[in-house]
């Protein structure tokens, strides 16, 4: 501040009237009046404000969460059919169904329809086989018929050959031979005749005992003769040079046509057999593979009616999302593979629950656990957590989706079902996550946060209100630890001053906003 400004100053107090200062003498005399008054009133307006005391004592570190029964096994009941059906009977919702008894019946045209047209089907298929079967035999008997066919033709063939051989072929040639010799004789007897004749007819003593005509009569046989021998001699070596190898080679062709038509005969048998055998493979898979779909019409048609194996509860199962969302009704149209009722093993029934990533480390299997259910209002239900989920939950898109949650499953002590409880009712968790004996505490209600720090309203002795800094440890529904800031014995408020006009603050503290409650470990 300038000296110009501080002059100005005073002289402005200097012109202040009589009048005001009369004023203001008055109006500190009746302040002086209200201050006395309200004085005598901090104490009654402090112990009006609600207080607690810090102390000492065993501290159960609680976490509260909400949960929900379910059985860990559970049957379900879908359309199994393989075909979209029509409810035509099921057992109500919540009915206790004893075993053997109807929990739902389906009913499908469809597949009623696809049976008959299914048993055409295997009844040609059936013929088809049978036809097959038999063309298989016919070709059996056919290939065994022209293998021995051509077998008996190779042997006859052989035996040709081998008599032509061994036999026709000497008998021949010897036929061939004696008639040349023969001839040859005939030619030489005649020939010795006619020598003889004109030998005699030359000797004077003879005076020629033979006619001229005589003479020309043996001469014409030995000419006849000579050109039979020649005839012999030429039929002999037409034999030999060419009868003989021609029908050498006619009779081995013979026998290599025979042996060609056998081992064609063979190789037909392999083929058409095969072909044959392929026919009939080929109809039994598929008599076998429309027999099996027949199966599974026939299998599915026992599926439309669905019974209880044990006695059990009937829950039914409307969908997990609006759009997969069914009416589980006398009429309703169910698709194939379609859940619609749950069968819930009720001695398996779990308390499932969850707990939030920063508790996560002090959730182990074995924690104990206390639970509250709506059916059993006054009964605390103990148990410990059977496990642990390892992965968050996914999250709900209507929530923070940087705050994680781990699913808890808890088993109870008591038996669920001697208990009369049942999947899907509501309960109230509380997870035993310390027990902490001996420890400085306040009601939860007087820790409050501001700026990340925990502070308490703590009144003094001459009954003033002032802000304490506190550190805090663990913490339950309503009750925390105390670490730093207060001793046993200290007087702490349970409302923030700027909530309760009647609780009197430190007049060197500024009017603060309303703290937020202290969470687990925050300090």
């Amino acid at each position: 501040m300038t000296a110009s400004s501080s002059a100005t100053r005073i002289s402005k107090r200097r012109r202040i009237s009589p009048r005001l200062i009369a004023a203001a003498a008055v109006a500190a005399v009746i302040i002086a009046i209200i201050v006395f008054a309200l004085s005598g009133k901090d104490e009654a307006s402090a112990s009006a404000s609600k207080v607690a005391t810090a102390s000492r004592g065993p501290l159960l570190v609680l976490y509260p969460e909400q949960g929900e029964l379910k059985a860990e096994r559970s049957k379900i009941i879908a359309n199994e059919v393989g075909l979209p059906a029509i409810i035509k009977q099921v057992a109500p919702h919540g009915a206790l169904v004893k075993k053997g008894e109807v929990i739902i019946q389906f009913e499908c045209e469809e597949l009623l329809e696809r049976i008959a047209q299914q048993e055409l089907t295997v009844t040609s298929a059936q013929n088809d086989l049978i036809q097959a079967t038999e063309n298989l035999e016919l070709k059996k008997r056919e290939v065994d018929y022209n293998i021995q066919k051509a077998e008996r033709t190779l042997v006859d063939a052989e035996n040709a050959l081998q008599r032509y051989i061994e036999g026709e072929w000497d008998q021949k040639r010897g036929n061939f031979e004696s008639e040349l010799a023969l001839a040859q004789r005939r030619l030489k007897l005649a020939q010795d005749k006619l020598d003889f004749k004109l030998k005699a007819n030359e000797m004077p003593e003879l005076q020629m005992p033979y006619s001229k005509n005589d003479i020309e009569a043996d001469t014409l046989e030995v000419q006849s003769l000579e050109l039979a021998v020649t005839k012999s001699k030429a039929s002999l070596n037409m034999l030999i040079q060419y009868d003989d190898p021609g029908e050498r080679r006619k009779l081995a062709a013979a026998v290599d046509d025979a042996r060609l038509s056998l081992e064609k005969a063979r190789i037909e048998k392999k083929t058409q057999l095969m072909v044959h055998e392929q026919s009939v493979k080929t109809r039994t898979f598929a008599l076998s593979t429309h027999q099996q779909r027949m199966k599974e019409l026939q299998d599915s048609c026992e599926k439309l009616v669905v019974t209880g194996e044990e006695s059990g509860l009937v829950l039914y199962d409307t969908g997990r999302a609006w759009w997969l969302n069914i009416v589980v009704e006398v009429g309703a149209k169910i698709n194939p593979r379609q859940q619609v009722i749950v069968q819930p093993d009720l001695s398996t029934l779990q308390v499932v629950t969850r707990v939030s990533e920063s508790y996560y480390s002090q959730v182990k299997p074995g924690t104990p656990a206390r639970v509250r259910v709506d059916a059993l209002p006054d009964r605390v239900l103990m148990g410990k957590v059977a496990s642990v989920s390892p992965q968050p939950e996914q999250p709900d898109r209507r929530m923070n989706p940087n705050v994680k949650f781990f699913g808890v499953k808890i088993d109870l002590d008591e038996p669920p079902q001697t208990l009369g409880l049942k999947p899907n009712m509501n309960a109230q968790v509380e997870l035993e996550l310390a027990a902490l004996d001996n420890v400085l505490q306040v009601p939860s209600a007087a820790v409050f946060v501001e700026q990340e720090r925990s502070f308490c309203y703590l009144r003094n002795p001459a009954g003033r209100v002032e802000r304490r800094t506190v550190k805090v440890g663990k913490m339950s529904n309503e009750r925390i630890e105390i670490l730093e800031g207060l001793v046993e014995g200290d007087e702490v408020l349970l409302v923030s001053p700027t909530d309760d006009p009647a609780a009197p603050a430190d007049k060197n503290e500024a009017p603060q906003p309303r703290p937020q409650p202290m969470p687990d470990g925050a300090q």
